[in-house]
């Protein structure tokens, strides 16, 4: 499939471990120009993790070292790796979920935990949810468009980066409702509410 943008949008979540603020980092080239792939696969990230019912985060899937002198108990990398095309009046597109092992770290101390390690990589499990959330809309969006190859390659893209801008703006407020999954009402309401999203979405899951 030759997409005409295909572009990859990471994100960075974060845990706490103390009070201290979690700031999300934004990694090198996350705001590079849009990729052009053969396939939609070659642009994603090698090593990524596709989301999948089936396939929750553990620990083992955070590789990266913990900087030194980190506040955070665990760093979250997510993105949606997306891509339209048209042949003729043939309109294809594909979204998909990631998380990047390589761009995510938790501290030791917290992944051997039994209770609050649990807590925390849940608050992380969400956060990739809601990537999946939005991979989900863009897909519910682009399908419902109306005669798409005749709109310009930038409408197209333009309505792809909304998708990404609310998903970004969308694990920032998670973040601070949750106080970084430290605030145990509001972490099981998003945690209600991200699965509400996702049934209410499942048409579109995986496409």
């Amino acid at each position: 499939m030759n997409f005409r943008s295909l572009r990859l949008a990471a994100r960075l979540a974060c845990v706490a471990l103390s009070v201290v603020a979690c700031r999300p980092q934004v990694p090198a080239g996350a705001n590079a120009p849009p990729m052009v792939a053969q396939e939609a696969n070659e642009a994603v990230p090698a090593g990524a993790l596709t989301w999948s019912t089936d396939r929750p985060l553990g620990w083992r899937d955070f590789r990266a070292r913990p900087p030194a002198g980190h506040a955070e108990a665990a760093v979250t990398a997510t993105g949606v790796v997306w891509g339209f095309h048209c042949a003729g009046d043939v309109f294809t597109f594909q979204m998909t979920a990631t998380f990047i092992p390589d761009r995510s770290w938790v501290d030791p101390s917290v992944s051997i935990q039994l209770g609050g390690g649990m807590g925390v990589l849940r608050h992380e499990q969400t956060h990739f949810d809601l990537t999946e959330v939005y991979a989900r809309r863009m897909r519910q969006s682009f399908s419902t468009l109306s005669r798409p190859c005749d709109r310009a390659t930038d409408e197209l893209t333009q309505m792809g980066d909304r998708f990404v801008r609310e998903e970004s703006s969308t694990q920032i407020r998670y973040d601070q409702e949750t106080a970084n999954g430290r605030a145990g009402t509001a972490q099981a309401r998003w945690e209600r509410d991200v699965k509400s999203w996702l049934d209410g979405l499942a048409a579109y899951a995986g496409r």
